[in-house]
């Protein structure tokens, strides 16, 4: 439906939902515009996280055929789903839901794929100083871990990249990302940010939610 996509690049998340409780706005998840989009990218690009759920609850990656393609890359930036929806700036407790979602029903490749600039999913995270993605990934999925000495085509690991974001975002008053409705808030993060410099190591300590125990 030509009005639900123009709804989602206008960035109104209200009629977007109202065509998706319709029914008729949409019959796949994996309705692609003439570039080669689907609707649910849309939804997630443009940061709207209410019409990118409603379209998960509707066609789930399970349903054949008309399911969720969890596997769609931007055709140009190589990046994933995963990417994208850590990547947003305004990450609340609807985008948690939805990077939650993604990151529960993705397989290992998916998880583990670079773009075109060499970057894992938690690079983009890293950048965003996304603390909630990084803790809630390495609680959930802590054999993701070995992500964290992936090099991009720079040399740089997530962990390097969060280094050099905390330093500078300190430095300048700018706080990590942290839905403070998040489903499950990460542990707040220890040291002192302001004397990480480009190059240290950093160690990221995740508490395990069921045992309690750091991981």
């Amino acid at each position: 439906d030509p009005k639900l996509l123009a709804s989602l690049t206008e960035r109104d998340s209200a009629a977007a939902e109202a065509l998706l409780r319709d029914g008729k706005a949409l019959i796949s998840g994996r309705t692609k515009d003439a570039d080669g989009r689907s609707v649910f990218w849309h939804a997630i690009s443009h940061e709207l996280p209410g019409p990118a759920l409603a379209i998960w609850q509707r066609f789930p990656p399970q349903m054949a055929h008309i399911g969720v393609d969890l596997c769609e890359l931007h055709p140009l930036t190589g990046d994933t789903l995963l990417h994208l929806a850590c990547g947003v700036k305004r990450f609340d407790a609807r985008a948690a839901e939805l990077f939650a979602n993604l990151l529960a029903a993705s397989q290992a490749p998916e998880r583990s794929r670079t773009n075109a600039a060499g970057q894992s999913f938690l690079h983009t995270a890293a950048s965003r100083l996304n603390c909630w993605v990084l803790a809630h990934v390495f609680s959930s999925l802590p054999e993701t871990s070995s992500l964290c000495a992936q090099k991009d085509n720079t040399g740089q690991t997530p962990l390097c990249l969060l280094a050099r974001h905390l330093r500078v975002r300190c430095c300048g008053g700018a706080r990590p990302t942290c839905p403070a409705s998040s489903p499950r808030p990460p542990p707040p993060m220890g040291g002192h940010a302001d004397r990480i410099a480009e190059g240290d190591e950093v160690e990221l300590e995740v508490q395990d939610e069921f045992s309690g125990s750091p991981v």
